[in-house]
This record gives structure tokens, sequence and C-alpha cells, in this order.
């Protein structure tokens, strides 16, 4: 779900047509109400007789060298498609880790 403020869209994973657009009013809006029905408990389910087909989805803690090793594939990836320095690549790589941790212990101190 993307939205400007104005306009929001509802795209289904790895389509780049909207299965749904928004504008902003939202009374008497069709596709409004077709939001609310898609946002139900029951609409995520893909075999309403059937919820045991979902998919079950583990999480794991990855052990530090993983995390090193996917850090370091993504610092060249930047470095070498940006075609910069190794040192501006890892700025770049840092920013929204960054911003990340500033966001957390903003939420942590309020």
């Amino acid at each position: 779900m993307l939205s400007n403020g104005l306009e929001t869209n509802i795209y289904e994973p790895g389509k780049e047509q909207p299965a749904l657009a928004l504008g902003f009013k939202l009374e008497g809006n069709t596709n409004y109400r077709q939001l609310k029905e898609m946002l139900q408990p029951m609409a995520f389910s893909k075999s309403r007789s059937k919820p045991d087909t979902q998919k079950t989805i583990h999480f794991s803690k990855p052990s530090i060298a993983e995390v090193n090793h996917v850090f370091a594939k993504c610092h060249q990836h930047i470095h070498q498609s940006d075609k910069i320095s190794q040192a501006k690549g890892f700025e770049e790589f840092v920013k929204p880790i960054t911003l990340k941790l500033l966001s957390d212990n903003a939420k942590a101190s309020s």
C-alpha cells in the first residue's frame, strides 16, 4: 500500500499495476469500501474453506558471521553498481541503518 496523501494505491506482490487505486475522498467511495473488504482477516486466506493451507513463516536469528557477510555483499553492491569509492559506498550503506537506529532510540525514549 503506497500513499502520497492524495492518492492511495494497493499493489499485489510482484505486480506493477495497482490492484486498487483510492482517491482522497472516502465517503461514498466504492474503492474505499472494496479496500475495507480486502483488509478483512478472511480476505488474506487463499482458501477460505481450508485455512490450514496457509504458509507458516519461521524467523531465526542469524549468526554474526552471516550478518557480516550480508553487510559486506550489500556494501560491495552499492560500491560497484553506483561506481563510487568504497568510502562513499559505505557512507550510503550506513545511512538507512543510522536512521533506523535513531528512530528506534526515539521510540524507546518516549
